[in-house]
Order: C-alpha cells, then sequence, then structure tokens
C-alpha cells in the first residue's frame, strides 16, 4: 500500500506518525471512513489515552472491537485488523498486507506473520 510505502518515511510523532495514525489512514483508503473522526487530537501517549477514554473506550482494542466485525482469523485477508496477544491500552491493530502484519512504534515498524494475530476485524 502506498499508504505504508510513504509512513515509512516519517519519523514516529504521537498525533501524526503513530499506529493509530497508520491505522486511521490505511482503513480510510479502504473504505472512504475515518475509523477515528470522534476522537480529539492528541501529541503524547498520555493525550492520546484521554482522546480514547473522552470518546468513551478504554483502549484502542476496545475502540476497534465497537466498530469493526470480529472475524476468524483464517478468514482475515489483505486491509483487515488485528492484535497479537500482547498489547497495552494505545495499541493499534496491525494492517494485514499479504502474509504479513504490520504496524508501528516509537522504534519504527514492526513487521511480522499475520499468523501471529489471534484476533482479527473486517475492514
Amino acid at each position: 500500500m502506498a499508504i505504508i510505502e510513504h509512513d515509512r518515511t516519517q519519523p514516529f510523532a504521537w498525533g501524526q506518525h503513530d499506529c493509530a495514525m497508520l491505522f486511521r489512514r490505511c482503513v480510510e483508503a479502504c473504505t472512504g471512513r475515518d475509523p477515528l473522526s470522534d476522537l480529539a487530537p492528541w501529541f503524547s501517549a498520555a493525550s492520546a489515552l484521554r482522546a480514547l477514554r473522552r470518546a468513551g473506550y478504554g483502549s484502542a482494542f476496545d475502540l476497534v472491537q465497537q466498530r469493526f466485525a470480529c472475524i476468524p482469523t483464517a478468514a482475515a485477508g489483505r486491509g483487515d485488523v488485528g492484535f497479537c496477544a500482547a498489547r497495552d491500552e494505545l495499541s493499534a491493530p496491525a494492517i494485514i498486507v499479504g502474509t504479513e502484519a504490520i504496524s508501528r512504534n516509537e522504534t519504527g515498524f514492526v513487521i511480522f506473520p499475520a499468523t501471529e494475530l489471534v484476533v482479527t476485524f473486517k475492514v
């Protein structure tokens, strides 16, 4: 995806080039709708968590679970999203790109086999 390739060239920045913004841009490209439209802007981990909580979500997982249909991991395909077992309140879902899943954190892009996802959602 062109979005992922563009994001690879950008340094990590909360609220601009973080895991949630990668998720936002990819979903919007696939669906034409912004999955985070009701979240206030954020500029740090603390403000991102506050934005989630103000919108009524305890975590990024809660937001995704309420907005997208959960599907069997084996049925997930390119453009769908998913989570690994280990995640914190701010872990945005990884984007499935073929046999891999991609996300990012403060140290860079995280790429791993899509088979490591334990819960997936249809975009």
